[in-house]
């Protein structure tokens, strides 16, 4: 490794430890903490989480105890406010062997606003891409429109803990016109 790369790993380490443990590292000359029309740099973040989900449409709830699953997305902003986009997998664990099983790929986009002390609230729209597979492995595909609102926290600079209400329109289900369900989300997110 060259030592201009050897260097470059160091500051990004240092820069990376900043941001993580909130330390006062001073600004070396030369690096800009506002645009040259006075706007803050703009932030980028990664997260992703695990994603528990409690069915709440009746139809839904009679055939499925829980999902599990995981979302990964990206954010991209300035100041308090972001865009994000995000997508994942969630799969519903059915109550019976005769219940057959359902899957939902979410891609969403949104935004994000952190209010005080690393609490933020989030709403966000896309499409739910389902998968709806019977004992038999025979399977049907929708894809739906999709809604979520939810909220959370950063703890540490790096820990989010967060729930959400989420909606979407399905065909594959017979008798569900919209699935619901409250998610209970825990994971990492970098904010830099």
């Amino acid at each position: 490794m060259t030592k201009a790369m050897k260097i470059l790993c160091i500051y990004a380490s240092l820069i990376l430890i900043n941001n993580i443990t909130n330390a006062q590292l001073p600004i070396p000359l030369g690096v800009a903490t506002k645009l040259p029309i006075g706007l803050p740099i703009p932030k980028l973040l990664a997260f992703g989480n695990f994603t528990y989900a409690v069915p709440q449409s009746p139809a839904l709830n009679s055939g499925y105890n829980y999902g599990f699953g995981f979302e990964a997305g990206v954010g991209f902003g300035l100041g308090k406010s972001m865009i994000i986009g995000s997508t994942g997998l969630l799969t519903y664990k059915p109550k019976s062997s005769s219940v057959n099983n359902y899957q939902v790929v979410p891609i969403k986009v949104g935004i994000r606003r952190y209010l005080i002390a690393g609490i933020f609230v989030n709403g966000q729209i896309g499409i739910a891409k389902e998968t709806y597979t019977n004992t038999s492995g025979n399977s049907d595909s929708n894809t739906g429109f999709l809604y979520e609102a939810g909220g959370g926290i950063k703890i540490l600079k790096l820990i989010e803990l967060g729930a959400a209400y989420t909606g979407y329109t399905t065909g594959s289900l017979s008798g569900i016109s919209t699935a619901k369900s409250f998610l209970i989300k825990a994971g990492v997110a970098l904010k830099i």
